[in-house]
């Protein structure tokens, strides 16, 4: 009797897990997701995987590092205002790949022992090339990072996964109902902005993207930059404060 080869499962590494963690965050979502789900999915006990990640937290960051690997932009784009436009680009499209992680991204890119160092590396670096430095720099950084992370996780955030269709339709119905006497620019405009702005959507960035505003969006952080730079010639270091 011949005897039954079992496959051989691969050896349980980090990487392994991080890729199991963001398969299930992205057909599951968030509610719930945990350590317990990530061991069950591989076949493993939860002790085994606290010997490569410590506790959820952070596997959640790990896997907000994994999700932007391989944004930066070439270093051979022809300015440092297209480079930037296109690592804003790039952030969103990493997002809109897996937007179960929008709701992460926030928390655990502020501060992330995870997150490769070379990108920051790379962006403080192409604002130097541009001109700016101290403390303007610092200004310049900051606003390069929120700009990438804030439109798009807004954008991507999280809808309720408990009867969302009635959390839809209670939405539309306070639109629908909206008192135009106590809000007369609202109402007057509430046919262009519902399901299209923030605040009056019921769909996020998977139903329906917001690609026009992002693009008004990117072109108003690159002139708020520029301006930065042409304010930072014209006056002394010590007058431009954190």
């Amino acid at each position: 009797m011949r005897k039954t080869t079992l496959p051989q499962q691969p050896a349980l590494d980090r990487q392994r897990i991080i890729q199991t963690a963001l398969d299930l965050i992205d057909t599951q979502g968030l509610a719930g997701f945990s350590i317990r789900q990530v061991a069950k999915a591989l076949g493993v006990y939860p002790t085994a995987i606290y010997w490569h990640v410590p506790n959820l937290a952070a596997l959640q960051a790990a896997v907000v590092a994994h999700v932007q690997h391989g944004m930066m932009p070439s270093p051979d784009l022809a300015s440092w205002q297209d480079w930037l436009k296109q690592l804003l680009h790039n952030f969103r499209e990493k997002v809109k790949a897996h937007p179960n992680t929008a709701p992460l991204i926030g928390a655990h890119l502020s501060a992330n022992s995870e997150v490769d160092l070379v990108q920051v590396e790379y962006i403080l670096g192409k604002l130097q090339e541009a001109g700016f430095v101290m403390p303007a720099l610092l200004h310049a950084y900051n606003t390069v990072v929120a700009a990438m992370t804030g439109f798009t996780t807004l954008e991507f955030a999280a809808q309720p996964e408990d009867d969302m269709e009635n959390w839809q339709q209670q939405l539309q119905h306070r639109l629908d109902t909206l008192e135009s006497g106590r809000y007369p620019v609202l109402a007057s405009l509430l046919p262009g902005v519902q399901n299209q702005g923030f605040i009056f959507r019921w769909d996020n960035g998977k139903q329906q993207p917001m690609d026009t505003s992002f693009d008004h969006y990117t072109e108003t952080v690159i002139l708020g930059l520029e301006q930065l730079l042409a304010r930072q010639s014209t006056r002394p270091a010590e007058e431009i404060k954190a």
